[in-house]
């Protein structure tokens, strides 16, 4: 058969570019959904303000959260999911949940030592209330705005040293959090001010709820900057990882080292 027989006609030639245009347009609307991911993360920042925190440990937690961002390994894993949104909420008693700094892109070092710099400043909003949890998730289902909406993760990062003692209940508003695919984590703060309450166990067991959900334990207030900054790595991580216990969530070897050519302590 000559090379002349094997040109397709005007007719095949027209069927053929409908058929390129169609694949490029199918391609195209496949890949739509990742393209309009606003951000890796829309992170609510849902922090404890009431009575039982003292204006020392207000400022121990305020300085925790600006030197977290502050972190290099942090603000790395940031720009590697393509940056996050982020929000900071105070919560204390019953309608006393108070925005201090609103929904904020950091999509750059210089964006995220800007909001750090906010977070070290942001005045405390409330201090003779309730530990309002309940009333803090129903405030927070209100919250998120369309932008937030499209970033592949919505999670909401609670801390706090005590117990719900106000009015309304944790589990409505909780369930229809993780139902709308919120993730709620949890950093329990221990508080002689509470004895006699296993705050950590409380918030495994109470509050965290969601995909690859967890709960980070502070060994008081002196401990709160280990323990977020902890929490805020493990919520930049694939939530199946980050909700693995930490042995599990060690990096992997580099290739060529000791431990894939058989170290005894690497083997499974």
């Amino acid at each position: 058969m000559s090379a002349r027989n094997l040109k397709p006609s005007g007719c095949a030639a027209r069927r053929v570019r409908r058929w390129g245009a169609a694949l490029l347009t199918a391609l195209a609307a496949a890949a739509a959904p990742a393209a309009a991911s606003a951000c890796g993360v829309a992170l609510l920042l849902a922090h404890d303000v009431s009575a039982s925190v003292s204006a020392a440990e207000y400022e121990l937690q305020r300085s925790g959260h600006a030197g977290a961002f502050l972190d290099p390994d942090v603000q790395r894993r940031i720009l590697a999911i393509g940056g996050i949104d982020a929000k900071l909420l105070h919560w204390s008693g019953a309608h006393h949940q108070e925005p201090v700094i609103g929904w904020t892109r950091l999509r750059s070092a210089s964006d995220i030592n800007a909001f750090a710099a906010r977070l070290a400043a942001a005045p405390r909003s409330r201090t003779t209330l309730k530990t309002g949890l309940g009333e803090m998730l129903a405030y927070a289902e209100t919250v998120w705005t369309p932008e937030t909406k499209r970033c592949l993760r919505r999670v909401i990062d609670v801390s706090g040293d005590g117990v719900a003692n106000s009015s309304e209940r944790i589990a409505a508003p909780r369930a229809r959090l993780i139902a709308s695919g919120v993730t709620i984590n949890g950093l329990a703060i221990a508080n002689i001010a509470t004895p006699g309450r296993d705050v950590y166990y409380y918030y495994r067991k109470r509050v965290i709820g969601g995909i690859g959900a967890f709960a980070v334990r502070a060994a008081g207030f002196r401990d709160y900057a280990r323990a977020f900054r902890e929490k805020l790595l493990r919520e930049l991580e694939d939530p199946m990882i980050a909700s693995a216990p930490p042995a599990l969530r060690r990096a992997p070897p580099q290739r060529g080292s000791p431990s894939q050519r058989g170290s005894p302590s690497h083997r499974r």
